[in-house]
C-alpha cells in the first residue's frame, strides 16, 4: 500500500493529540454526561467531554502509531508506522511516517524526509481538537451508534455516501482521552499490484504523559534552518533539501 493512503487522516492535525512527563494522574473521575435521548446526542456530549480534556492538559506526549490496512476487512495489517506527538501549548513536535513537524512562537518547520523537502510556515494556531472535529461529521452519518460504559467510550459512524471522505469511524475514548481512531476510507486506490482497494486506517494513542517538562531543544528549529530576515538557509543536513517558504510574511 502507498504511504500516501495513510496521510488521507481526517481529523487530526488528526496527527497529533496531547501528553507528558507523568505526574502520573492515573485513571480519571467519569464525567457525569446529562440524560439523552438517542446516540447523535450521546455522541455530541461524549465528543464535546473529549474536547474539554484537550483544552485543560495542553502539555502532553503520545506515542502515535498507524496500522494500515489494504482492505475493508483485512485482519493483519500491510505496514505499521509508529511515532509521537509532543505538545506544550502552541508548540508542538511530532514525527511519524517520515515527516517530522516542529513548531514554536516564531516559526512552523515541516519536514518530509521521502521527498527531501522542508517547509517553513508562520507559527499556526492549533486547529480544533479532535473531538470538535468529529462532531463537525456528524450531520453527515447515516448511523451512530455508542457504548459508553464506565472509563471507555466508544463511537461507530457511518457516513453517507460520497459525503465524507471515510464510510465508517470507530472512535474508541479511554478516561476522556482518544485511544483509538479507526477509519475506513471512501476513495478507491490502485495498488502497486494494479489491484482497485479501499484501504482502513488505524491509528492508536498510547504512553500518554502529562504535565511533561519538555527540554528547550525539543521545540528548536536551529539544527534544520537558519531564518535570518527573510532568508532561508539550510543546516548542513538538509543542504540537498529543496525548501520552500511559505510564510506570508
Amino acid at each position: 500500500m502507498k504511504k500516501s493512503v495513510c496521510l488521507l487522516l481526517v481529523l487530526i492535525g488528526i496527527t497529533g493529540f496531547s501528553m507528558g512527563y507523568v505526574n502520573n494522574v492515573g485513571p480519571k473521575l467519569k464525567t457525569i454526561l446529562p440524560a439523552v435521548t438517542n446516540d447523535l446526542e450521546k455522541a455530541e456530549r461524549i465528543l464535546v467531554d473529549l474536547n474539554s480534556y484537550y483544552l485543560e492538559h495542553p502539555n502532553y506526549s503520545a506515542t502515535v502509531t498507524h496500522a494500515l490496512y489494504s482492505h475493508y476487512n483485512a485482519q493483519t495489517a500491510d505496514e505499521t508506522y509508529t511515532g509521537y506527538y509532543r505538545r506544550n501549548k502552541l508548540k508542538e513536535h511530532s514525527v511519524l511516517m517520515g515527516i517530522e513537524t516542529i513548531q514554536n512562537e516564531q516559526t512552523k518547520v515541516v519536514i518530509d524526509t521521502n521527498s527531501k523537502l522542508v517547509m517553513v510556515y508562520n507559527t499556526i494556531p492549533m486547529a480544533n481538537n479532535p473531538g470538535i472535529e468529529i462532531i463537525s461529521a456528524l450531520k453527515l452519518c447515516s448511523s451512530i451508534r455508542v457504548n459508553d460504559k464506565g472509563t471507555k467510550s466508544t463511537i461507530e459512524l457511518d457516513f453517507q455516501d460520497n459525503q465524507y471522505p471515510l464510510s465508517k469511524m470507530v472512535i474508541d475514548i479511554v478516561d476522556h482521552r482518544l485511544a483509538v481512531l479507526e477509519m475506513w476510507h471512501n476513495e478507491a486506490i490502485t495498488d502497486e499490484n494494479g489491484e482497485i482497494i479501499k484501504p482502513r486506517t488505524k491509528v492508536s494513542y498510547t504512553n500518554y504523559q502529562e504535565n511533561k517538562k519538555f527540554a528547550a531543544k525539543e521545540f528548536a528549529i536551529g539544527h534544520i534552518v537558519e531564518l535570518k530576515n527573510s532568508a532561508i538557509t539550510p543546516k548542513a543536513e538538509f543542504s540537498l533539501y529543496r525548501i520552500m517558504d511559505l510564510r506570508t510574511n
